[in-house]
């Protein structure tokens, strides 16, 4: 998915309390947009949203507003909702991100449909079968993208809301794909989920850490947490241990095998090589054990918890620096215009 195009104002209200208890707080955007902007970003998700993702299942259905029954039908009433749902019939994980973005680039405006669809197969996902930990990813990209917009626009309020939002699915994301790379017999995949997925995207929502206190992380972290446990049933993520080194490996000593340089999404400009398999190459990767892949998700679970508390005080030292550098930059922006009107 390529920045900057337009992308559908979608909202989750994911903040949550910290203490024992679950409580959803109200979006704060929600209570502050005008009218014109509710009406074309509705509040689609209900208050029970965290509640029904994180705790244990009942058989009642979540609330569903009227605003959001009206966003609904708009939604599924839009012919590209039909295509993107035949294509999740045969299409999982990696596939179906490649078939989003590629659809993304054919037609920017089919961005509120795909966030939509992203928002149902992760945080309102009901079928730990289909839980698949790239579409929080995905829905983390969203949601940042249209931040960046709100930010453009000057809408502080949109622009703090947006964010949050992203870097409580960015959070989901890094518990659940973590512990499914925990579960691939190539101990490297983890490292390449953290190194290829997830530092780059830390680092761009960077201005967070300075907007947001301390407790608001530890809140993401601990439903993050929840949610890995909540979608314990998932299947194997085999996208996810295909990144470790023993398929780059397997890939290299197939014959046929190419390489290409293709752009890089996270550095503009530049160009990454890439091994391009044969085609109908399958990489079948290795699961450990269920019962030790439990025991390392256990472990995992102190892990993040004191890896989140470590990043949040290297990201708003950075963050801390960025600003002043940025204000230093500034003044003297301010200073060029001043000599150069004297002239």
């Amino acid at each position: 998915m390529k920045r900057g195009m337009p992308l559908p104002a979608l909202m989750l209200s994911l903040l949550i309390a910290a203490g024992t208890g679950l409580a959803a707080a109200p979006a704060v955007a929600a209570k502050e947009k005008t009218k014109t902007e509710t009406k074309a970003a509705p509040k689609t998700v209900p208050k029970s949203t965290l509640e029904s993702a994180a705790a244990p299942q009942d058989n009642a259905p979540p609330e569903i507003s009227p605003e959001e029954q009206a966003y609904r039908k708009r939604i599924f009433s839009n012919p590209f909702y039909s295509q993107i749902m035949a294509a999740a019939k045969t299409l999982r994980g990696r596939d179906m991100v490649d078939f989003i973005d590629m659809a993304i680039q054919q037609d920017s405006q089919r961005m509120e449909v795909i966030a939509y669809w992203l928002r149902d197969h992760s945080f309102l996902e009901k079928d730990a079968a289909k839980v698949n930990s790239l579409y929080f990813m995905a829905y983390a990209d969203v949601l940042f993208w249209r931040a960046d917009e709100f930010k453009a626009k000057g809408d502080k309020v949109s622009y703090h809301a947006f964010l949050k939002e992203s870097l409580q699915s960015l959070y989901a994301f890094e518990a659940l794909a973590s512990a499914d790379a925990q579960r691939c017999e190539d101990a490297t995949a983890l490292q390449s989920v953290r190194n290829n997925m997830l530092l780059n995207r830390f680092d761009r929502v960077l201005p967070a850490y300075l907007m947001f206190p301390e407790e608001t992380f530890t809140a993401m972290g601990k439903i993050a947490v929840l949610l890995e446990k909540r979608f314990a049933a998932r299947p194997p993520n085999h996208d996810i241990c295909g990144m470790g080194a023993g398929r780059i490996l397997d890939i290299s000593k197939q014959p046929g095998t190419k390489k290409k340089f293709v752009d890089d999404p996270y550095a503009s400009g530049h160009l990454r090589a890439r091994l391009v398999p044969p085609p109908g190459y399958v990489y079948h990767s290795r699961l450990i054990p269920v019962k030790a892949w439990n025991k390392k998700r256990d472990e995992l679970d102190a892990f993040l918890q004191s890896d989140w508390l470590r990043r949040y005080v290297v990201l708003k030292d950075a963050a801390e620096k960025q600003q002043a550098a940025q204000g230093a930059q500034d003044e003297d922006d301010i200073g060029e215009t001043a000599a150069a009107r004297q002239k």
